[in-house]
């Protein structure tokens, strides 16, 4: 992630738990983690998450889909 995208990530989300930034932006909630990778050769990136259910997994991921889409076309 480019490190403005990763450094808006990791203050915006910052209260919302535990965050990694080895592998991209990891960001841990009490029931999901949500992990944003960026393409290392192409202009894209990868959400991937682990929840308790498929719905708040879901949730997850199109929240950070949206921040990033949000972000892109404001760029």
């Amino acid at each position: 992630i480019g490190p403005e995208c990763g450094q808006v990530l990791c203050c915006q989300h910052a209260g919302n738990g535990f965050q990694d930034v080895i592998d991209g932006v990891k960001i841990y909630s009490a029931d999901s983690w949500v992990l944003i990778i960026p393409g290392h050769d192409n202009p894209m990136f990868r959400i991937i998450g682990e929840a308790k259910d498929e719905k708040v997994l879901r949730e997850s991921i199109e929240h950070y889909q949206g921040l990033l889409q949000k972000w892109i076309l404001e760029a």
